[in-house]
């Protein structure tokens, strides 16, 4: 829910931003200049950040059609958006904060505005340097396991999850690392999910890393 909201406070906010720009140049809040480049910087990198959303709508779209979908091995796409739009957000709106500063007649909601456009930005980097660190270093053994699966074969009991499918890592070590979406999960055909934070719990599990290690095997013999 908190990523969800987030997208829709940079967009409702950015779109904002583009349809003042005209009434703040005319009152020379702002420079043309300043006001056109952060007000287009604020929608671009709006719709940056929710383009991994869109694509996830777009693959599901598709395979309710029969059409294939296929599995990359890494999911940098989806965080490199993220975070570019992440880091737009964060210089535009942190520019129109550091240029009110030189303007004292700057009213509070306009100020706000900008604070609130920040932080979202800034929660947008949070979310991939999250993944990243979860991920790193860069793993074969990573991905989406269907847990509604393995939970069904009562061999695997040092999970906690009520979700059909856990984003893991570690399977070749022994101790498989999960994280149980308790939201949305972004890039699910990919080696590199994501599910943004704080919408996810943690934990390790031997039995589920022996388990899907099995599972391998028995469909390599095959």
């Amino acid at each position: 829910m908190v990523f969800l909201f987030s997208l829709l406070v940079v967009e409702y906010l950015a779109l904002v931003q583009v349809l003042r720009a005209p009434s703040l140049i005319r009152s020379e809040a702002l420079p043309p200049r300043v006001a056109w480049v952060t007000a287009a910087s604020m929608m671009f990198g709006a719709m940056l950040a929710s383009m991994p959303l869109l694509l996830e709508f777009s693959q599901a779209a598709r395979m309710e059609n029969g059409e294939s979908i296929s599995l990359t091995s890494n999911s940098y796409l989806d965080l490199a958006l993220l975070g570019i739009g992440g880091l737009l957000a964060i210089g535009s709106f942190g520019y129109r904060i550091y240029f009110q500063r030189r303007k004292p007649a700057a009213g509070f909601w306009s100020v706000g505005a900008n604070a609130m456009g920040l932080l979202v930005g800034t929660y947008f980097v949070f979310v991939v340097a999250d993944q990243l660190a979860f991920f790193a270093p860069p793993r074969d053994d990573a991905g989406v396991v269907s847990w509604g699966y393995f939970s069904s074969l009562g061999t695997v009991k040092d999970v906690q999850c009520d979700r059909d499918v856990l984003i893991v890592k570690g399977i070749n070590s022994g101790l498989a690392t999960y994280r149980c979406p308790r939201g949305i999960v972004l890039a699910r055909f990919s080696s590199m999910p994501i599910a943004p934070w704080p919408a996810y719990s943690e934990g390790e599990s031997a039995q589920l890393a022996a388990a899907v290690k099995k599972l391998h095997a028995e469909a390599v013999k095959q």
